[in-house]
């Protein structure tokens, strides 16, 4: 089976990995049997290969032998303090880690490079290098893996959890060399800044977008979600109960904010005030959860400033689809968010909500993205379900 993206900018990170990405081969993901715990979970073949080659990732980000190889690539990271086991046998590593990073689909189907973002990097250049992992190392990141997926509560692991198969993982990793592309980090900014638009309105006139009518476990009132970091950078906390926002002229209060995440619920101040009958709304399927995007799949996303846009799936965080406590987690577009829209949910093509909007490249940096925070992990972080 073979697919095309839609046309990659030279901007974009299809165009970035297509061009750096020579050593990358397809993971022939449905070669091996075992993947049919997988599909038997997923039900889909396009969710299932790109999920599997996320797990894949996943885990060889946790192998020694990956740490090395990124350091010998002239990964310069930052001082930190933060630990963090990268592996059995590995030494102690005296830059960030685990680095940020994004698994990225090349235009052709079946095929995916990891795209390592280095703040310490002087070059711009991107520089690749292939990883040769090795079948026991990731076999034993996986089992680490299942370890932690053991302890969360089962809505938070979900079935994915019980089908995950070290042998089939470490049998991937056994394919051939994986791609690597080192590239400087991007200077990003907020989705959100002062605009005459009305979604979410601060005191300062700041707006945000909002994101989906929800009502938090054990709660009978309907809300919405929005971008957190509409408030943090007035200086408006957000404390809960307290700190206020206006939607259509309504006034409205923080009811649960999370800084991972960077999700705030908001309530009407009325009690007497119901958003699902002051907002006009469209029906959604759900959040995905338990599986990645799609490769290169075209999702829709309506932004208080921007209105109604599609933009391109480009990559995403190589933790999905778990959702794990103080891990912020993210799917990466085309640069297509603009001040205002932060918040905005992202749709795929099933009605799925898929990430909140949160930051943006600025204009003339390369590589062109919109990033969105994991919508499943921001409705967990805060205890939310969709309304209905």
């Amino acid at each position: 089976m073979s697919a095309s993206a839609p046309t990659a900018g030279t901007g974009s990170l299809t165009f970035l990995v297509d061009a750096f990405g020579t050593r990358a081969s397809p993971l022939r993901v449905f070669a091996d049997a075992r993947i049919g715990r997988l599909y038997e979970v997923i039900q889909s073949e396009q969710h299932t290969v790109p999920t599997a080659a996320t797990l894949l990732w996943q885990a060889v980000l946790r192998t020694p032998g990956f740490a090395r190889a990124l350091v010998e690539a002239g990964y310069n990271g930052r001082p930190s303090d933060q630990s963090f086991s990268v592996g059995y046998g590995a030494p102690p590593p005296r830059r960030n880690w685990p680095p940020d990073c994004l698994v990225v689909p090349h235009s052709e189907y079946d095929t995916f490079s990891l795209v390592v973002f280095d703040p310490g990097r002087g070059s711009q250049e991107p520089v690749s290098f292939p990883v040769f992992p090795i079948a026991e190392e990731v076999a034993r990141a996986v089992e680490e893996v299942r370890f932690r997926l053991q302890r969360l509560r089962p809505q938070q692991a979900g079935p994915l959890a019980y089908a995950l198969d070290p042998g089939l993982i470490a049998g991937l990793a056994e394919q051939g060399p994986l791609n690597v592309v080192l590239i400087r980090t991007p200077e990003t900014e907020p989705s959100s800044a002062p605009t005459p638009a009305e979604a979410v309105i601060i005191a300062n006139g700041q707006s945000a977008s909002a994101g989906v009518l929800a009502r938090r476990q054990g709660g009978n009132r309907i809300g919405l979600t929005t971008a957190r970091h509409l408030f943090a950078e007035a200086g408006l906390g957000p404390v809960p109960g307290v700190t206020q926002a206006s939607v259509r002229g309504v006034l409205a209060l923080v009811d649960a904010a999370d800084l991972s995440s960077d999700c705030a619920f908001l309530l009407p101040d009325d009690p007497g005030t119901d958003f699902a009958t002051l907002l006009p709304c469209r029906s959604v399927a759900g959040i995905l959860s338990g599986m990645t995007p799609r490769q290169n799949e075209t999702m829709s996303f309506e932004g208080s400033h921007s209105g109604p846009q599609q933009t391109i799936v480009r990559g995403w965080s190589p933790e999905l689809p778990w959702v794990l406590q103080d891990m912020q987690m993210r799917v990466v577009t085309d640069r297509v968010t603009a001040g205002g829209d932060s918040g905005a949910a992202l749709v795929d093509g099933d009605g799925h909500v898929c990430g909140f909007a949160y930051r943006t490249t600025k204009w003339g940096v390369k590589p062109e993205i919109s990033n969105w925070i994991w919508a499943d992990s921001a409705m967990q972080a805060l205890g939310l379900t969709l309304y209905p």
